[in-house]
């Protein structure tokens, strides 16, 4: 949404936005020029000052976002007629003692990388003479069990810290790394404010959907193939079946049509060995993918 202000505001450039009750995202609607945030609340005489009040949640083909990923900047972009901001042109990262951010943790335990993959990822960049940062999600309810899924690293090159307290702390992470290995999360779309190099894993999410125009980060798709779903299959969350099965189609081997719900509850122990020692499929698959994902990621720094 705030790559879409941004090409609002220079298609129009005499126009004044407001962004209502915007909570949390508040830290990154602030990065958008000339833009008024209200974080919490806005005054009926204040709101009267604008010409126009629109309601992007309400936006049209935005309502099976939970099995249908979408990219906002271009569904806004096509919905006002307005051509998107240009790009920057991706640049590899060079010399030595390069900042590499690894952020494995998604919002929904469904997406977060396996930790054998990051652990493997993290010891090929010490390697590289390269200050790693992993960064977990403590709001997850299971990062303690993740992080000591992810073991000890040898070493004073990587470190591990448990997140950010706000956004903007998290976004201010995202500017500063030279590279940035993500999973399927708010931080791979941060990314694409600063057009920070590196590779986003996606695995239920169609990447080149959530990726859109942004080059910015190499994308890599988990190839899962099973008799009821192939990744990606579109689901943003878990899903529930009629007598409170939770898990997705892949997990549960059953088809979406036998999942019509999202948990109303959280389950603390499903979630833990998601994350730990039982992912879905799609995630699992990248297991047996290690090699190539370090290929790919090596590649870059080859190139520098």
């Amino acid at each position: 949404m705030a790559l879409f202000f941004r090409a609002l505001k220079q298609r129009f450039a005499h126009i004044r936005i407001g962004v209502l009750n915007s909570g949390s995202a508040s830290d990154i609607f602030a990065l958008v020029p000339d833009i008024e945030v209200f974080q919490l609340f806005v005054s009926a005489t204040r709101l009267k000052s604008f010409a126009h009040v629109i309601d992007l949640s309400e936006m049209e083909g935005w309502r099976d976002i939970a099995t249908m990923p979408v990219n906002p900047e271009e569904a806004l972009c096509e919905a006002f007629g307005i051509p998107p901001v240009p790009l920057e042109e991706r640049q590899a990262p060079t010399g030595t003692g390069l900042k590499i951010g690894i952020v494995p943790m998604a919002s929904s335990p469904l997406r977060t990388l396996p930790p054998k993959l990051v652990s493997e990822i993290a010891a090929m960049l010490a390697k590289q003479d390269c200050d790693i940062t992993i960064v977990l999600n403590a709001y997850q309810g299971v990062m303690k069990a993740y992080k000591a899924a992810l073991g000890p690293f040898s070493g004073n090159s990587i470190r591990v810290v448990d997140g950010f307290k706000t956004i903007g702390n998290l976004i201010k992470f995202v500017g500063q790394q030279d590279y940035l290995i993500v999973a399927d999360s708010g931080p791979a779309h941060i990314s694409k404010l600063f057009q920070t190099p590196g590779i986003g894993i996606y695995t239920s999410a169609d990447a080149k959907t959530l990726q859109g125009r942004h080059k910015n980060l190499r994308t890599w798709q988990s190839s899962f193939e099973g008799p009821h779903c192939s990744a990606p299959c579109g689901l943003a969350k878990l899903r529930a079946t009629v007598d409170g099965k939770i898990g997705c189609m892949g997990s549960l081997e059953l088809p979406i049509t036998a999942l019509p719900d999202i948990p109303e509850k959280g389950d603390a122990s499903l979630a833990q060995s998601l994350v730990t020692n039982a992912p879905v499929p799609c995630v699992a698959r990248l297991e047996a993918d290690i090699p190539e994902i370090c290929h790919l990621i090596s590649q870059d720094f080859a190139q520098a």
